[in-house]
């Protein structure tokens, strides 16, 4: 009798070479062959993990400086320090603070976008709403996340062009998504309505208690799934 290792390996193409480790992702619907990725199953193929190259090591410093800290603390001395790399290795991928900033809103951008795109498309092979079960992503984003996020978001009153990538990202998605509905007017309120939420919370604005929160995530999501009845 196969094992399930086996079964699944097995119903693989011939024509795939095995990889070399295999490792399970709960609740994650991405397959990875090196550098092809579908979201397509539960199983993920992948290389063992390499050492974290120089200038992604900065940018996990700099996050770390920026969420713990804050924007305004986030100095080349203080990556270099937090990264345990010289300060001329700081200043060789990036040569101010700006473009520390402007890598941090790149990687955080394209980590969104991954997001968005691999909830659509579990949404649409399952039958489901992709509206909704985008909004789910936006609205599941990690504390550490809407940390960073609120940060930058912070940097940004001085330098808006940084948050243009994502202006791009997120309108391109929701206008197309809200296009497909029934009622794109409808799918708008309940955009902003999420936008809103999501705002509140990254500007420490109490006025919706903490045990309210989740209900109303709950009664969006229901809005969103039923503008396609």
């Amino acid at each position: 009798m196969l094992s399930p290792l086996e079964k699944d390996r097995a119903g693989q193409s011939a024509s795939l070479e095995k990889p070399p480790e295999l490792y399970r992702l709960d609740g994650i619907d991405c397959t990875v062959w090196t550098v092809y990725v579908q979201c397509t199953i539960k199983w993920i193929y992948a290389m063992p993990a390499s050492k974290p190259s120089t200038r992604g090591t900065i940018l996990d410093a700099a996050e770390t400086v920026v969420a713990r800290d804050g924007s305004r603390r986030l100095t080349i001395d203080a990556v270099a320090a937090e990264a345990s790399v010289s300060k001329g290795g700081v200043l060789y991928h990036f040569p101010n603070k700006i473009a520390l900033l402007q890598g941090m809103v790149e990687r955080m951008v394209t980590e969104i976008g991954d997001e968005l795109a691999c909830a659509e498309s579990r949404a649409r092979e399952a039958g489901k709403p992709p509206l909704a079960e985008v909004f789910a992503s936006m609205f599941d984003r990690s504390e550490s996340q809407d940390g960073l996020s609120t940060a930058l978001l912070a940097a940004s009153a001085e330098h808006p062009e940084l948050l243009d990538p994502a202006r791009e990202i997120l309108s391109t998605t929701f206008q197309r998504l809200a296009e497909e509905t029934p009622d794109p007017v409808a799918a708008h309120v309940l955009m902003l309505a999420m936008d809103g939420l999501k705002l509140s919370v990254l500007l420490g604005f109490n006025h919706i208690p903490d045990h309210q929160f989740q209900p109303i995530r709950d009664r969006l999501l229901s809005m969103a799934r039923e503008l396609y009845t």
